[in-house]
């Protein structure tokens, strides 16, 4: 039940993010007026204002493909409850926040050395340790490590 309202947070903050990356490169104009802007030209001002608009679509788009439409895929098999399980001995673990009370840092684990998962949420792992790692199919998402 975890990994499922897990997921769906994960899932709402990504397509949210890549909507309103979109929405965002609509706006007309991105350039505050400052004692620096008053300086540049017209031509500086709309050049800027296109990367910005042209860095949104592409960050919109990356959330997309990337994210998204592979986590929205994996929705029918959340809710039928099929999901994938590797199982094996956890060859190498890295954790990657100096704070290790945190639960939201990333962690990738290598199973057997052969299957990398990275995952957000969770109890940290050891190296040596068997587990069974329960995933969605097409975004590989983590919903639990079992031991």
């Amino acid at each position: 039940m975890k990994g499922i309202v897990i997921f769906t947070i994960v899932f709402i903050f990504f397509t949210g993010g890549a909507v309103l990356s979109l929405l965002y490169s609509k706006k007309k104009n991105y350039i505050k007026k400052t004692r620096y802007s008053e300086k540049w030209s017209e031509t500086t001002k709309n050049t800027i204002n296109w990367i910005i608009r042209i860095l949104a679509v592409i960050l919109s788009l990356v959330l997309l493909i990337y994210v998204t439409i592979p986590m929205a895929i994996d929705i029918p098999n959340l809710i039928s409850g099929k999901y994938n399980e590797y199982e094996g001995e956890v060859t190498s673990y890295k954790f990657n926040n100096n704070y290790k009370g945190n639960i939201l840092c990333k962690r990738t684990i290598m199973v057997n050395n052969k299957e990398k998962f990275t995952y957000y949420f969770g109890d940290p792992v050891e190296k040596g340790q068997h587990v069974t790692v329960v995933y969605l199919p097409n975004s590989r998402f983590v919903l639990d490590i079992l031991e």
